[in-house]
């Protein structure tokens, strides 16, 4: 599960603090954010998507 999987099950909206879904008991990998180089890779393989996503429309306008 990666950051964008775990914030929508536990972020639904900015709490600004007021919300009580984080307590002491809550686990440091369902709060914390994603380190440089895990944005880093979620970014490559977003530009990677949207490439192979236009090289399939690409193609698909030729045939």
């Amino acid at each position: 599960m990666d950051h964008r999987e775990r914030s929508r099950i536990y972020h639904h909206n900015e709490t600004h603090g007021t919300s009580d879904n984080i307590d002491q008991n809550t686990a440091v990998d369902d709060v914390k954010r994603p380190g440089f180089f895990e944005r880093v890779k979620e970014d490559i393989e977003a530009i990677i998507s949207v490439l192979l996503l236009q090289s399939v429309f690409s193609r698909s306008e030729v045939s």
